[in-house]
């Protein structure tokens, strides 16, 4: 699968179209696909749609045609010879992968006294599956985990979490920390 360079932009499914999240269609959207897929089927369809990749929304629809069709849609994983069945579970992987390896990449800066800093640049949209990690590993602590090519992040404040949609500046925070961080490794 070819990465894209550069920031990465989620192009819409309806280009041109804004379509507002409801948070009670999307929560009645997610009891109609956990009701015909089980729960391990609807986390590979969710790491899925994680991956970014060019298509996957087209995918994940031809993907849920196929699940429909089947006698028991729970099982739709065994049928990895189906190319979408096993283009889904491609990506899954991938985006899986990806997030496995940034837990034990992940290197925190201080960048005050009592905050930590995570900058890391992933290829898919791992956010969500590291801080649940990260939140038991620090959670006594106060860290900020930025995902740069997306800006967002998600600042952990002693047990509480703030996500954060649009964050810049990561080469300003880590320039004014060098020092400290330099103190560190001494």
């Amino acid at each position: 699968v070819p990465k894209r360079p550069g920031k990465m932009v989620k192009q819409s499914l309806f280009p041109g179209m804004e379509i507002p999240t409801d948070q009670k269609e999307a929560t009645l959207a997610l009891e109609w696909l956990h009701s015909f897929l089980n729960a391990y089927s609807l986390r590979f369809f969710l790491l899925a749609w994680l991956s970014e990749n060019q298509g996957v929304e087209m995918d994940l629809w031809k993907f849920l045609q196929y699940t429909l069709h089947l006698k028991d849609p729970g099982q739709v994983l065994d049928h990895f010879q189906e190319p979408i069945v096993s283009r889904l579970i491609l990506l899954a992987r991938q985006v899986s992968g990806e997030a496995h390896r940034l837990k034990g990449l992940i290197r925190f800066r201080m960048i005050q006294e009592d905050t930590f800093y995570g900058p890391f640049e992933p290829d898919h949209q791992v956010l969500s599956l590291l801080v649940p990690f990260f939140r038991k590993r620090f959670g006594n602590q106060r860290w900020i985990l930025h995902d740069c090519r997306r800006s967002t992040a998600v600042l952990h404040d002693h047990g509480e979490m703030f996500p954060i949609d649009s964050i810049s500046g990561s080469e300003e925070i880590l320039a004014s920390s060098a020092d400290q961080v330099e103190k560190l490794w001494q």
